[in-house]
């Protein structure tokens, strides 16, 4: 597996030495590369970055925030909204090396999970975890039960099959007594509905006579 670039920018001068002589002894046992760095570039503006204190208040002020922080802090840095504003994880020194480099590995991992639960279509992308569909210039969201009809419809729809009522009613309702088809049929044409109004997608759901519902994946 391709080692992790982590970038380190710090204006704590021990730090600086204490990361350079850390990378090759983390480096096979926790598929992590460490660069030091004087300047963030373009090519480094979307990355995981350690910073100090000053190198990160640095960054802030020159807006750059695409990327994951992990903060050493070395003064008992107290402003928490820094939190809510960046994608930010505070370490404070003394600190555990291991359990720093635990964490930066496994928020790898979580990013790396995270952009795979995301389906690409020609022109849109679903999250199916938030319920939406979404490009640069649009946006749906879903409700839990729209999501669940959408979800399923898309997995059938990847073999080419349809879905009858009847599936959709026992594998979303669990084919309840007290759900009909016509709550089924409302759900589906507020689906259409919400996907023609917000994405100006037509026919993204069609019922076929004898098999079913079947999702128009590639109007997507």
């Amino acid at each position: 597996m391709e080692n992790k670039n982590i970038y380190i920018y710090l204006k704590n001068k021990i730090l600086v030495n204490f990361f350079s002589e850390l990378n090759h002894v983390i480096e096979k046992k926790f598929n992590l590369d460490f660069k030091i760095i004087d300047t963030l570039s373009k090519s480094q503006e979307r990355c995981s970055l350690i910073c100090d204190n000053e190198s990160f208040k640095e960054l802030a002020e020159n807006k750059k925030i695409d990327n994951n922080y992990y903060l050493i802090d070395l003064e008992n840095y107290k402003d928490n909204s820094v939190e809510k504003k960046f994608n930010i994880a505070i370490f404070k020194v003394p600190i555990k090396i291991s359990d720093l480099l635990t964490y930066i590995q496994n928020d790898q991992i979580s990013a790396e999970n995270k952009t795979k639960n995301i389906i690409k279509f020609e022109f849109f992308s679903y999250d199916k975890k938030n319920r939406r569909i979404f490009n640069t210039h649009k946006n749906l969201k879903f409700t839990e039960k729209e999501n669940e009809i959408f979800s399923f419809l898309l997995e059938t729809s990847r073999n080419n099959k349809s879905v009858t009522k009847k599936t959709l009613l026992e594998n979303v309702w669990n084919y309840h007594a007290e759900i009909d088809t016509h709550t089924l049929e409302t759900h589906i044409y507020l689906i259409r509905r919400k996907i023609e109004d917000k994405l100006n997608i037509a026919d993204a759901i069609v019922y076929e006579d004898g098999t079913g519902y079947r999702l128009v994946t590639e109007n997507f």
